[in-house]
């Protein structure tokens, strides 16, 4: 099998250099998501796992990063369904989507007990597995985030090396220099901040307000916010939207702090990052501005708790990484050993929900970013956050959200 424009020789000989130096597997596949060659699969997590078959969550997870990395002209860095990292090159032929390159499943933490269950339960694989996975997974490698940045780097470069095509190349090449050009405004931004306070101050004061969910007065503050940079930036319009970047990275930190996951700041991570990326003017620039500043507060910080009881936050931790798994109140009563109907009390004192609605508000957020993705069926995302039937996820969705899933799915 061979990729148009592409020595299948050289391009082995590529992935097999990455693979012995990173030991990371590589995967190649054509535009129609066809394996034409890999290196050391038998690496590959993926391996005890159907999942390039046609329907398969997996599949769709890779077809779509890999147009993403086409579009963007870049690496790609993204989270496969079993939380695992993967690093993607889309293989550009004359302007045109021949393929993609992928590195990976990637580990950046100890993969956890939840880890495997759930890819056993998206790959519908016989639970005997559990042990041999288990084996496998106690030997990969972790990587930091900032070898995953250097490794997607070092993929790159090995792609480009295969080109000899100068037009591509020198297209490609701009791409990188645009990348490059954003990264230096940034840290002239970062360099200047001292000299632009009333942004930095109004910056801040946006994050506290979502933060303390007191939102009234939100959209002024946004609204000071993008003339303040109008008025700084208007000769550069590239700048104002790194600083709209900024907003969105600071305020991600601030979540990632409060105990928010990675994953659900995912969730919003390509999106953003497209819907900036295709941002021509001041008008768009505030629409993208607003659905930023609205996820984080209808669906990153409205799940922080501020209380102070300790087996509430603790409640609440179990909660954020078990909610697609079976869990109940008694579970919980058990873990810490007391009374379920006392801890049914404390709930509804600390968070004013009882247990059950605030779960299934927990997986009705979580839901959300499936179904934007498009990716999976309705079903799917409601057996992947937790539901145990589709029929009582669409009626938590439409109390929770105030229309189906399917509904809310159509007005994306």
């Amino acid at each position: 099998m061979n990729i148009y424009g592409i020595d299948i020789k050289k391009l082995n000989k590529a992935i097999d250099a990455y693979s012995s130096c990173t030991d990371i597997p590589v995967t190649v596949f054509d535009k129609d998501m066809n394996i034409v060659t890999e290196s050391m699969k038998d690496n590959k997590f993926c391996k005890f796992f159907h999942i390039y078959t046609e329907d398969s969550i997996c599949k769709k997870n890779l077809a779509f990063s890999s147009k993403t990395s086409y579009t963007l002209g870049e690496p790609y860095i993204f989270v496969c369904p079993s939380g695992l990292l993967n690093i993607v090159v889309a293989i550009i032929v004359n302007r045109k989507y021949e393929g993609s390159i992928v590195a990976g499943p990637i580990a950046m933490e100890v993969i956890t007990e939840k880890n495997i269950c759930k890819a056993i339960d998206l790959n519908s694989v016989d639970p005997s597995q559990y042990m041999p996975i288990s084996i496998f997974v106690r030997d990969m490698k972790i990587f930091s985030l900032d070898k995953i940045n250097k490794l997607s780097l070092l993929l790159y470069n090995n792609i480009l090396s295969l080109y000899s095509n100068i037009e591509d190349y020198e297209f490609m090449r701009n791409k990188q220099k645009i990348q490059n050009n954003a990264g230096r405004k940034i840290h002239e931004i970062k360099n200047n901040m001292d000299s632009t306070p009333k942004i930095k101050n109004i910056r801040e004061e946006i994050i506290n307000k979502i933060v303390n969910n007191d939102t009234d007065e939100i959209k002024d503050l946004l609204d000071d916010f993008l003339n303040d940079i109008l008025q700084l930036d208007a000769c550069n319009f590239e700048i104002m939207k790194v600083r709209i970047f900024e907003l969105y990275l600071m305020l991600s930190m601030t979540a990632i702090k409060n105990g928010i996951s990675l994953e659900r700041i995912f969730d919003l991570n390509l999106t953003f990052i497209e819907n900036l990326n295709k941002v021509q003017n001041i008008k768009d620039l505030s629409e993208c501005s607003q659905e930023v500043v609205s996820f984080f507060c209808d669906n990153i910080f409205t799940s922080i708790y501020s209380g102070n009881s300790k087996i509430i936050k603790q409640s609440l931790f179990i909660i954020e990484n078990n909610y697609m798994n079976k869990i109940t109140l008694q579970d919980l009563a058990d873990h810490f050993n007391l009374n379920v109907s006392y801890l049914s009390k404390l709930f509804k004192k600390e968070l004013n929900a009882c247990f059950s609605d605030y779960i299934n508000r927990i997986r009705i957020e979580k839901s959300l970013g499936m179904i934007r993705d498009h990716q999976m069926s309705i079903s799917e995302i409601a057996t992947a956050v937790g539901f145990k039937d589709q029929s009582y996820f669409t009626k938590q969705f439409k109390k929770e959200m105030g229309e189906s899933p399917k509904k809310y799915s159509m007005n994306i």
